[in-house]
């Protein structure tokens, strides 16, 4: 009897955690965590809102993009590096009160992203955490801001 309560317990927790998994399959997160609603990318097609200020990035004129969209409430960022060549860059978005951030990290010649979360649902002391850098002769050059 007991073998039969250790085995039934067992089965649940198993079609549980593979129910988890899948969801987080299909909803484009890691297998550690859901993904918060409200992320979309990346994706190769144009942030939409108002452009804030650019985000020097340290070197040639890599800069880390951003605009707001305040009807849509989103964040939209991407990191532009016109120098001649591919090399590493990225950029990660994340909300304070997410515990997952989204990046798109890559070998890219021009651009990293278009990603862009949600601010639906934040807090009055909630921001959403924008970051974004370039790699050149193995040398790291990065940029931040935070819009709320």
């Amino acid at each position: 009897m007991k073998i039969r309560k250790k085995l039934k317990k067992r089965l649940l927790h198993t079609t549980a955690f593979c129910s988890v998994l899948m969801f987080s399959m299909f909803s484009g997160a890691s297998t550690a965590s859901a993904a918060p609603p409200g992320f979309a990318g990346p994706f190769n097609a144009a942030c939409k809102g108002t452009r804030m200020p650019d985000v020097s990035l340290g070197i040639w004129d890599a800069k880390l993009q951003i605009w707001r969209d305040q009807a849509a409430q989103t964040i939209c960022a991407k990191v532009v590096d016109n120098a001649a060549g591919p090399r590493l860059m990225g950029v990660q978005l994340g909300r304070t009160d997410w515990a997952t951030s989204f990046t798109d990290e890559g070998i890219y010649d021009d651009y990293a992203g278009v990603i862009y979360v949600s601010k639906a649902s934040m807090g009055p002391n909630e921001w959403v955490r924008i970051i974004g850098w370039v790699v050149v002769n193995g040398s790291l050059y990065r940029g931040s801001a935070s819009y709320s």
